[in-house]
């Protein structure tokens, strides 16, 4: 078949210039990346064409497209296009006809997904049973609406889970009537959902009471719309509060700790004396509620007010990793302080240790036992026979279409759908097979997609491929102009890890760009103190370019906060004001993970937890020797109080 001629020009032009071994800063020795793939030039348009609605455009591209693996893609999404227009009429064979022209793929499953979520909308709406749709389901296609919808009727926990679904919701409301709720889970659930901004089905939820159970009040009424309002905007439910709600006295002492709580998030020097005053409401208020009020605490030093939180939290959220870590951590502290036995502490710490989690390994130090930090650096062992090659694997996986075409979409900057098609591939993978796929995602410059992969595998060999020091030269030239005791190539590496996955040229929402992940004003404000006066925005593609600035702006952290890596890091991802902001806030010197713990945003809290974990493997696998090691624990060290503001100028890196 001839080629058409867009199509000829794109596969030139991708053929022009393969990628040198020498020149793939990812592998130490040459290895083929799998070829590019038919069209893949022309899905950057088609997904625009998706995203339009343009369904004439996307069945032009579709014609392009019919000799390539791509052409899923468009199927995909043209029928997405139906399913969103068309709910009435039954588009079941054409799903069945997708799954028989792609087989098994993750995109089969997002497509039923989405039919089925829209079938359980109409059939809630109309009370009709929803048996029928889960019937037509394979297990494999997932959803927190579809969970909802399979989980036992007394499963609360699963519907409360998921609330911010709309079927989850209707569901909670409609099966609530058969559980025996106490009048406080009652509130609490009500509570949760109008928090939620779900006012209506937090009134459903008290009309649907059986008969002689607790009736919504018109005080309790107001309450719910307030937390609603609370939920948008702290300040004008403040106050709202101090005009007057006409609420009954336990619900003006919940108003006052859902302030305190809520006042948390914006640190508010009124937020503990809140939540302290009013510990008793926790159980009748909303999960996440209870959960920021736990975090102040772990702020404030406060033990017993932190397990009185966790204990009023619900099951699910109990069993959560953080809370069950400092549960066990307070208790065993308590007891051994009392003289009891720390058993049943060390017991809940030893099942949180295995695996390479925050909170896993920090388990582990608890204990004084070597983490999967140590396990994951280690030596083999003297006498064990190499790692065999990969030859077949990677013959095998370099023709496989869904890598190719997982490949492929990075490539042309498609990540999310790439991301989609990866995990499809490293589904059911063995050891070898995932380190051949982290492989060849190296030998494609996807980095991103090799960590991912070299992540799941238990393979020794893996290691560096899941934690890879790529761009050695242009970091040591970028340190070698700092001050040694302030940085490290580990926390840079760790920063690095966690902002690009490596990848020299992709921006985020907030026009942060490259390595390092710099906004413009940051970068331009650097470069200045960095002396690098011809410097542009599109220099920050230069691996060596964003290095010297990003470690140039994170050394500026660490003298401001005078080496503490912890409020550097989170005032890397946050801006330093509020590193500032929370570190003046404090009373008396705090553990640095239950400051980290405390964080308020929770994408920063989240982000200092994996760089400083990054960080700690880093310097393990850079080492080299057994004795050179910094435990999780140290390297989070202890926050002291600290000035609300002054010391040096820093350019501020928040979006």
């Amino acid at each position: 078949m001839r080629l058409r001629p867009l199509i000829a020009c794109c596969l030139i032009l991708l053929s022009i210039a393969p990628a040198h071994a020498q020149e793939n800063p990812f592998l130490d020795s040459p290895v083929a990346a799998p070829e590019a793939l038919l069209g893949e030039a022309l899905m950057p348009s088609a997904q625009r064409a998706f995203q339009q609605g343009n369904t004439a455009a996307l069945e032009r591209i579709r014609g392009e497209l019919q000799e390539s693996p791509l052409r899923i893609w468009v199927d995909h999404w043209l029928l997405r296009l139906e399913l969103q227009s068309d709910t009435s009429t039954d588009l079941t064979r054409k799903l069945a006809a997708f799954d028989k022209a792609w087989g098994p793929h993750p995109l089969a499953r997002r497509n039923w997904a989405l039919w089925a979520e829209a079938q359980l909308r109409s059939r809630l709406e109309s009370g009709k049973p929803i048996d029928d749709v889960l019937g037509r389901l394979d297990p494999a296609v997932e959803s927190t609406a579809l969970r909802c919808a399979r989980a036992a009727p007394s499963d609360q926990a699963t519907l409360e889970a998921g609330l911010s679904d709309r079927i989850c919701r209707d569901l909670l409301v409609q099966r609530s009537t058969g559980w025996s709720l106490s009048a406080d889970e009652r509130t609490r659930l009500a509570r949760s959902l109008a928090f939620a901004r779900q006012t209506k089905s937090a009134i459903d939820l008290w009309s649907a009471a059986p008969a002689g159970g607790p009736g919504l009040t018109g005080s309790e009424e107001r309450f719910l719309g307030w937390l609603a309002e609370l939920s948008k905007s702290l300040k004008e439910a403040e106050r709202l509060h101090q005009r007057g709600l006409r609420l009954s006295p336990e619900q003006s002492k919940a108003a006052e700790f859902a302030l305190g709580a809520r006042g948390w998030l914006r640190s508010d020097a009124d937020a503990s004396r809140r939540i302290r005053r009013h510990l008793a409401q926790a159980s009748t208020m909303p999960a996440e509620l209870v959960e920021s009020a736990a975090r102040q605490m772990l702020r404030d030093n406060a033990a017993d007010e932190v397990l009185r939180l966790i204990s009023a939290m619900p099951a699910r959220m109990q069993a959560d990793e953080p809370w069950r870590y400092w549960r066990a951590r307070i208790g065993m502290h308590k007891a051994a302080a009392r003289g009891e036995s720390t058993d049943p502490f060390k017991e809940e710490l030893s099942a949180l240790s295995s695996g390479l989690s925050f909170y896993s390994v920090l388990a582990a130090e608890s204990l004084g036992r070597n983490s999967e930090v140590e396990v994951l650096a280690a030596p083999a062992p003297a006498g064990k026979a190499k790692p065999r090659a990969l030859t077949a694997e990677l013959k095998a996986l370099r023709k496989d279409p869904s890598v190719r075409r997982a490949l492929a979409m990075a490539r042309v900057g498609l990540r999310s759908e790439s991301a989609i098609e990866w995990r499809g591939v490293i589904e059911n993978r063995t050891d070898a097979e995932l380190v051949a796929l982290a492989t060849l995602a190296m030998a494609a410059q996807a980095p991103d997609r090799a960590v991912i992969a070299a992540a799941r595998s238990d393979d020794p060999a893996a290691s560096r491929l899941r934690f890879p020091t790529p761009f050695g030269g242009p970091l040591r030239e970028a340190l070698e102009a700092l001050n040694p005791q302030h940085i490290g190539p580990a926390w840079v590496y760790g920063i690095v890890r966690q902002e690009s996955r490596f990848l020299v040229d992709v921006k985020s929402s907030a026009n942060a760009q490259g390595l390092m992940q710099l906004i413009p004003p940051t970068a331009r404000a650097t470069a200045r103190k960095a002396g690098l006066g011809r410097f542009q925005l599109a220099d920050l593609a230069d691996p060596g370019t964003n290095l010297r600035l990003g470690t140039h702006y994170l050394e500026e952290l660490a003298r401001r906060f005078e080496g503490n890596r912890v409020l550097a890091t989170a005032g890397y991802n946050a801006g330093p004001h509020r590193s500032i902001t929370w570190r003046a806030r404090l009373s008396e010197p705090v553990d640095g993970a239950a400051f980290v713990e405390s964080i308020p945003f929770k994408e920063t809290r989240d982000y200092v937890k994996a760089v400083s974990l990054n960080a700690v493997v880093y310097e393990r696998l850079l080492s080299g020797a057994t004795s050179t090691r910094t435990p999780l624990t140290q390297w989070l060290g202890e926050i002291s109080p600290g000035p609300a503001g002054g010391g040096s100028e820093i350019a501020d890196s928040s979006d």
